[in-house]
């Protein structure tokens, strides 16, 4: 569980479908994280192997550094895509959370969205999986262009304030 007050922890379970692969696991999680969870329960009648494990410790690496954002915001309005991609995020004070998704893509597909900005300065775009600055968005320029293939299905992003340095 995140650190938070403990207010939105939704259950999960695969039901009859079977075991979740770590890809889809990781998705799942991802999806509850972008909504506001700041935990997750789940259950299976089978138990928990080394793809649930990957899929869990892979997500809780992604969402690490926006825990708070996650655990104290709000979630994201005024964001935009297209295509069938989905967008979901959180949003506090001068950060945002956010993923964006296409789980039945067959092929790479490059989609442009326009990132709400909430912080009066201008903000950089980090890919959460890789750590690196993807982007800067402003008031004059919140477009964020994205890409997706089938072997990165869902990808998720921190904006926030540029840091200066001394």
């Amino acid at each position: 569980q995140l650190r938070s007050r403990g207010r939105v922890i939704p259950w999960m379970t695969p039901g009859d479908w079977g075991m979740y692969l770590n890809d889809q696991f990781t998705w799942a999680l991802m999806e509850c994280f972008a909504n506001g969870a700041t935990g997750v329960y789940f259950w299976s009648h089978n138990y928990w192997d080394i793809e649930h494990l990957m899929g869990f410790a892979r997500a809780l690496k992604i969402v690490h550094p926006v825990q708070d954002v996650i655990a104290e915001g709000k979630p994201l309005s005024g964001v935009g895509g297209a295509n069938g991609v989905r967008v979901r995020g959180m949003v506090h004070g001068d950060e945002t959370f956010f993923i964006v998704a296409d789980y039945r893509l067959e092929a790479e597909k490059t989609v442009r969205l326009t990132v709400p900005v909430t912080s009066p300065v201008p903000s950089e775009v980090v890919d959460l999986a890789t750590g690196l600055s993807v982007g800067q968005i402003d008031d004059e320029r919140n477009i964020l262009t994205v890409t997706l293939t089938p072997n990165q299905r869902l990808r998720a992003f921190h904006v926030r304030p540029i840091q200066k340095s001394n």
